[in-house]
């Protein structure tokens, strides 16, 4: 899965991960991890595509491989474009605890 640096770019969903996802019975998931004061412009933050058997809640952390510890604070869904046709696309907006 691709990791974004650059908030304005709409997440990528290839063919490949909606059929390993279905394959694993998975969910795919947008994962948006910000740091809490940070500006429009600013580079501090990530987001990227991956796969879960669940939706995590409001107050669920996230541990990325490099330490850096998010907690979850929204979920929102955005209309997005899947193979043509429209989907749900579950969007996670995680907060920076520590890094």
């Amino acid at each position: 899965m691709s990791i974004n640096y650059n908030p304005d770019n709409k997440p990528e969903i290839t063919t490949e991960m909606i059929d390993l996802a279905k394959k694993l019975n998975l969910q795919l998931v947008h994962i948006v991890c910000d740091e809490e004061h940070a500006q429009v412009g600013d580079v501090a933050g990530l987001s990227f595509i991956t796969m879960t058997p669940f939706l995590p809640r409001p107050g669920d952390q996230i541990i990325l491989e490099d330490g850096r510890t998010y907690q979850i604070k929204q979920i929102y869904f955005i209309q997005s474009q899947i193979n043509g046709h429209l989907g749900l696309m579950p969007n996670i907006y995680s907060i920076l605890l520590q890094g």
